[in-house]
C-alpha cells in the first residue's frame, strides 16, 4: 500500500509559476476578453491569495484549476509508479482533506475527477463526526457521495471535537456503533484512526484508549 497524506495546495507566485499559469491561460482560454475582461495575456499576474470561503474572480478560479491540474499530473505520475514496481498491486490511498469547508476551498490540491486510474481509496478525514447538532445532521455523506461518484473506495476518519474545540477520540460504544454504522450504511470503510492499530509486528495491536477492551470486544468480535 502507499498512503498520501494531506493534500493542501499553497500559493506560490515565484517567476516559474507566473510564467506556467500565463501558459496554462494561454492554452485553455481562446477568448480572453470575454472570460476575464481583458485583451489578451501580456501583463497577466497570479492573483492575490484570499481567505474567502467564497469566491468570484474568473481569474482566481483559473488559478485553482491550473493548481489542480498541476498536482493531479504530479499526484498521477507518482500514484503510476507505485503501481508499475508493484506489478499493479498496490493499494493507493490518498488523504485529499476533503470536502472541507470555508478557506479550504482555496488549498485543496486534489481533484477527484483526474486521478481515478491510479488511486484507489480516499479519506474523509474532518470534523463532521456523525451527529446531531440542534436540528442539524452533521454526517460524512457528501465525502462518500463525492468519492463514490468517481469510483474511490472511502474510508471515514473523522473526529469529534471537545467544548474547547479540539480533537478527541470517541468515548462511548454509542459514538463508536454510530461511526461504524455509518460507513456500513453509506458504503464506505470505518478507518477508525482513534481505536485500534497495528505495531507492524504481526500480531501486536495498541488500544488508544486503556479500559475500552470490553466495550471494543463487544463490537469486534475478533477483538480480544
Amino acid at each position: 500500500g502507499f498512503h498520501f497524506d494531506n493534500s493542501y495546495n499553497q500559493a506560490c507566485y515565484c517567476d516559474n509559476c507566473q510564467r506556467e499559469f500565463k501558459a496554462f491561460l494561454e492554452k485553455n482560454i481562446l477568448n480572453p476578453k470575454e472570460i476575464l475582461g481583458i485583451n489578451d495575456f501580456k501583463n497577466i499576474r497570479i492573483p492575490p491569495y484570499t481567505k474567502l470561503s467564497e469566491i468570484h474572480d474568473p481569474l482566481y478560479l483559473w488559478w485553482l484549476q491550473y493548481r489542480r491540474d498541476l498536482c493531479a499530473r504530479t499526484y498521477n505520475e507518482l500514484f503510476a509508479y507505485v503501481k508499475a514496481v508493484s506489478n499493479n498491486e498496490a493499494e493507493v490511498l490518498h488523504k485529499p482533506a476533503f470536502p472541507r469547508k470555508g478557506q479550504f476551498v482555496n488549498e485543496m490540491g486534489f481533484e477527484p475527477s483526474l486521478s481515478t486510474k491510479n488511486c484507489d481509496c480516499i479519506f474523509a478525514e474532518n470534523t463532521s463526526f456523525i451527529q446531531k447538532k440542534g436540528q442539524d445532521i452533521i454526517s460524512q455523506i457528501k465525502a462518500f457521495k463525492l468519492g463514490q461518484k468517481f469510483g474511490y473506495r472511502v474510508f471515514d476518519t473523522s473526529w469529534l471535537l471537545d467544548e474547547n474545540g479540539r480533537h478527541r477520540f470517541p468515548e462511548s460504544y454509542e459514538e463508536v456503533m454510530r461511526f461504524l454504522s455509518q460507513s456500513i450504511i453509506f458504503g464506505g470503510v470505518c478507518g477508525s484512526p482513534w481505536m485500534i492499530r497495528s505495531l507492524k509486528n504481526g500480531d501486536t495491536i495498541w488500544l488508544d484508549i486503556p479500559g475500552q477492551q470490553n466495550m471494543l470486544a463487544k463490537i469486534f468480535g475478533y477483538y480480544s
